[in-house]
């Protein structure tokens, strides 16, 4: 949104603040997008497994797929921002 730090500029600003260089952040960006992902299909899973009768949880699967297809754009495109087909 306007006025506010895209992700590169979020990793430079952190970098400045703490004195570290960010190596890999694609890897980073990947990794939680990953783990976000896994958490999503398990509450889906449950959804799908009658665990848990909210009908909101069946469309999580449509977020699990979101985040994988933006992982794969960062790994190819070699960025964090800017992801979209």
């Amino acid at each position: 949104m306007p006025g506010n730090l895209n992700r590169e500029q979020l990793l430079e600003y952190y970098s400045k603040l703490s004195g570290r260089t960010i190596e890999r952040p694609v890897f980073y960006h990947a990794y939680g997008l990953f783990k976000i992902a896994v958490i999503v299909q398990q509450i889906y899973a449950r959804y799908k497994q009658g665990l848990t009768k909210d009908e909101r949880f069946g469309r999580l699967i449509h977020l699990v797929r979101a985040a994988s297809r933006t992982a794969i754009l960062g790994i190819e495109k070699n960025r964090v921002s800017g992801l979209t087909n």
